[in-house]
């Protein structure tokens, strides 16, 4: 019976059988008449959308909740509306159309009020708070994933309360907390006991692996990718495994491991992972382009850091923007441009000023202390390290920052105490050497 192949599409949905949803789906909406199985179809193409936003097919699903809003739009249906306009506003999202996005989440949230929907409306919010995190502005994403994650709680949803510590656990990150952002995961770790979808389970598992490298337990992090290239599917985790080698490249430069570094950005670097991280590609791009400049390749790392210029001017993402924008501004020091970096430089942490997103600032100021301190002026030096000193006691690069400017002021006691704090932070991964000039060696920090 056709509501029973609904339901059983809905059941496979949160088993991440997606494959089997569209299958079915496709085959029931066939034979369902638009005007006598109205509230049906629209059910069915909300669950069938639902199954391609899984899978970062964001043009189909918007057609598929737009076709299920122009089916009820004139009935009293408030939660089939609401379900549809809350998946619209997720998909506008992924092509950057955030006021049609925020605009259609309202329209959800009234609709699922009305409906006495208080799970769809706990998911409206947490949507609202990954928009913030699209736009990287993390410090306000952050009271608003807090409070969906206590409804997700109180109400019983699971896999909701799990999405929504990933997203948690990003957002520390992203602000420079480490312990916040591992102490999220904690809560949803082992995975499997917290949710059944075994695609939910492998992007925990990818937060994880993030916040445990964050930490400086990086051969933890290395024994869950592992985990990921062992067992998680090669066809139906295909995004999630790429994204992952990603990190597992950062490990390794925090390792030491130039090579294999450069060999696993090369691994990640595919159009699949341009598609589902477009933020971790360009950063995985930014890396490939350091771990070549670091080992004199300087022409290659050129066109890296072309293609991260072409990718920021298609992408309008003010973060990538300014991580090309950094990108240039090493390679030119690279080139012995002094002048052109050090412009380059101070443009950048104008735009990372802006952006008021932290590890954007901490980023690019560690890269423009050590520049500034290498071409001798000291006193600008200072001042922008005076920015990252309140994140000293947990990043790297804010710590290590530290280290190079009480060298450069020859102030050994302080030294020597900002060098425990940059060894407790790097925990199994290694430091630059300290008695070298090292403009651009914290890239992967």
């Amino acid at each position: 019976a056709p509501p029973v192949q609904q339901r059983m599409a809905q059941i496979e949905l949160r088993a991440g059988e997606y494959d089997a949803v569209e299958r079915r789906l496709l085959a029931l909406i066939d034979k369902l008449d638009p005007k006598r199985d109205a509230a049906l179809r629209a059910r069915a193409l909300i669950t069938l959308a639902s199954s391609y936003v899984r899978r970062n097919a964001f043009e189909k699903a918007d057609e598929a909740y737009v076709e299920a809003i122009a089916l009820r739009g004139d009935a009293n249906d408030p939660e089939v509306l609401g379900l549809a306009y809350l998946g619209r506003g997720i998909a506008l999202a992924q092509h950057a159309r955030f006021d049609e996005a925020s605009a259609a989440l309202g329209r959800a949230r009234i609709e699922l009020e009305t409906a006495g929907d208080a799970l769809g409306v706990a998911q409206v919010d947490v949507n609202l708070g990954d928009f913030l995190v699209m736009r990287h502005r993390p410090a306000d994403a952050l009271p608003m994933l807090e409070s969906a994650a206590q409804r997700f709680e109180r109400l019983g949803a699971r896999e909701g309360l799990v999405y929504t510590l990933v997203e948690i656990a990003g957002v520390e990150r992203e602000l420079l907390d480490p312990a916040a952002a591992l102490a999220a995961t904690e809560r949803f770790w082992p995975p499997e006991a917290h949710t059944s979808n075994p695609r939910m389970q492998w992007i925990a598992t990818r937060a994880r692996i993030e916040a445990l490298a964050a930490s400086g337990r990086l051969a933890e992090a290395e024994s869950l990718v592992e985990r990921v290239r062992t067992h998680a599917d090669p066809v139906r985790d295909a995004a999630l495994r790429t994204e992952v080698e990603a990190v597992a490249a950062r490990i390794a430069l925090a390792r030491g491991d130039r090579a294999g570094a450069l060999r696993l950005a090369n691994v990640a670097l595919t159009e699949g992972l341009r598609q589902s991280d477009r933020l971790l590609y360009a950063r995985t791009l930014s890396l490939k382009g350091a771990a070549l400049r670091d080992g004199g390749s300087n022409d290659e790392a050129g066109v890296a850091v072309a293609g991260l210029r072409d990718l920021a001017a298609s992408s309008g993402d003010e973060a990538i923007a300014l991580g090309a924008v950094l990108a240039e501004a090493d390679q030119a020091w690279a080139e012995r441009r002094r002048d052109v970096a050090l412009r380059a430089y101070a443009a950048a942490m104008q735009r990372a000023e802006r952006l008021d997103m932290p590890s954007a600032l901490v980023a690019v100021g560690a890269r423009y202390v050590e520049a500034l301190i290498d071409a001798s002026h000291l006193d600008e030096a200072r001042s922008i390290g005076g920015r990252l000193a309140p994140w000293a006691d947990r990043d790297l690069s804010a710590a290590w920052v530290q280290v190079l400017l009480y060298r450069a002021l020859d102030r050994a006691d302080a030294e020597r105490s900002a060098l425990a704090a940059a060894t407790r932070l790097a925990g199994d991964g290694v430091l630059p050497d300290v008695t070298q000039a090292p403009a651009g060696a914290s890239n992967a920090r």
